[in-house]
């Protein structure tokens, strides 16, 4: 009966197996389901966006066209693939292994989304996540959480209003402060997918807000990684709008250092309007350098490309006693013209520690800007042994110094 069945499968698929041998080769021929279970271990051409027949091509070509079974399958591989295969993967040291389902995954046409986003995809994600939040906290996995942030990220926008009725458990607060914890840059996917679990109802908002507040005060400020915290916050604040007020109380009593790097994420917290136009013109008379150009830069609404905004970044850099690395940043970002910045560049070049120097010294090789009186401090840096810039300032010497002779000096450019 099994060989029956199984000839009468091969049977019916027949048919479209020769169109499709003839539009697509092999892979044309191959059924979408195959292409579904084997993504694995099928060459990663027949699995990832092409631009090949609707029907016929890659698994991500075909995906608008598919069936409600495909549509389904593939919901149940990538369920599998998020709460299974993609966190074994990434905990592997020192990178995680990239498969075609974690280009699946990662696909810029959300293959996974839009087949999971039909009625009964809809229901099956709510079914999902309640049962994930009704387990006892201590019960409640990485996998759990990451599956769960994924699943809210996609409700957001159809069922919404559903997500946070009061049929939907709360978010725990362990799990929150689990959450304001467990970010890793070695698995920035995870760590994302799992931040939108913070738009859920929250047990206690306030407190969950406190969490969120202290984490970001006590990341370091170097090499912190304050990306997914600041997603959490925002999204906290933005689905919770009573803590508005509380979030512009800790940034107006927050120490400099972390006014700017909160700020900072203009891109992310400006178009939210989550911190309000009071709190910014407060900032913009701190007497700290920093503070002042960050809230500015925060305020503005036109690119901060514009030559007013430059004005600005150039007298606040060319006025700041040292050579702030945030300030320095935003000089470079927003393309201003560093022959005005010349006299904050007298002043760095040499004091700059060895990561400002040369984003710096590429910034101006980058730009062309070889200006002559730079020279004889290209020239210092040079004799001082402190290489880690030696190719790009050779570079810049050659250009702007006409008599400059590289055999006077014992350091090579490598």
């Amino acid at each position: 009966m099994f060989m029956l069945a199984a000839f009468l499968l091969l049977f019916a698929t027949l048919p479209s197996a020769v169109v499709g041998y003839t539009v697509g080769g092999l892979r044309g021929a191959t059924p979408t389901w195959a292409l579904i279970l084997f993504a694995d271990i099928l060459p990663t051409k027949w699995i990832t966006p092409t631009g090949g027949h609707a029907e016929y091509g890659s698994l991500q070509d075909r995906w608008r066209n598919m069936n409600a079974i495909n549509r389904w399958l593939l919901v149940q591989r990538m369920r599998i693939f998020i709460a299974d295969d993609y966190s074994a993967l990434a905990s592997i040291t020192p990178a995680p292994v990239t498969t075609n389902i974690d280009a699946l995954f990662r696909s810029e046409h959300a293959i996974a989304y839009a087949a999971m986003k039909t009625d009964a995809g809809n229901d099956d994600m709510l079914v999902r996540v309640r049962a994930i939040l009704s387990q006892p906290p201590d019960k409640i996995t990485n996998r759990d959480l990451e599956e769960l942030g994924m699943l809210a990220s996609m409700l957001l926008e159809t069922r919404y209003s559903e997500l946070r009725s009061p049929q939907t458990p709360t978010l725990p607060m362990p799990v929150v402060e689990r959450l304001a914890k467990a970010f890793s840059v070695r698995r920035p996917v995870l760590s994302h997918a799992a931040s939108y679990a913070t738009m859920l109802r929250h047990e206690n908002p306030a407190a969950a807000a406190s969490i969120l507040f202290k984490s970001f005060e006590a990341l370091p400020l170097q090499n912190a990684q304050p990306t997914f915290l600041v997603i959490m916050i925002q999204r906290l604040v933005q689905f919770n709008p009573e803590q508005r007020e509380t979030l512009n109380h800790y940034l107006l009593q927050a120490s400099p250092d972390k006014q700017v790097q909160l700020l900072s994420f203009r891109s992310m917290l400006a178009s939210t309007g989550i911190i309000t136009e009071d709190a910014l013109a407060t900032l913009q008379r701190s007497s700290d350098d920093r503070v002042r150009l960050a809230a500015t830069l925060f305020a503005t609404p036109s690119e901060t490309t514009s030559t007013d905004t430059c004005s600005f970044i150039i007298a606040t850099y060319n006025a700041a006693p040292g050579p702030e690395q945030y300030i320095i940043r935003e000089l470079i970002n927003s393309q201003c013209p560093l022959r005005d910045a010349l006299p904050g560049l007298q002043r760095d070049l040499l004091i700059a520690d060895a990561d400002t120097l040369s984003e710096l010294a590429r910034a101006m090789n980058n730009t062309q800007f070889c200006e002559p009186q730079l020279a004889p401090i290209f020239e210092q840096l040079l004799r001082s042994g402190d290489i880690y810039a030696a190719d790009l300032i050779y570079e810049l010497l050659l250009q702007s110094d006409p008599d400059f002779d590289p055999a006077a000096f014992n350091s090579q450019p490598h």
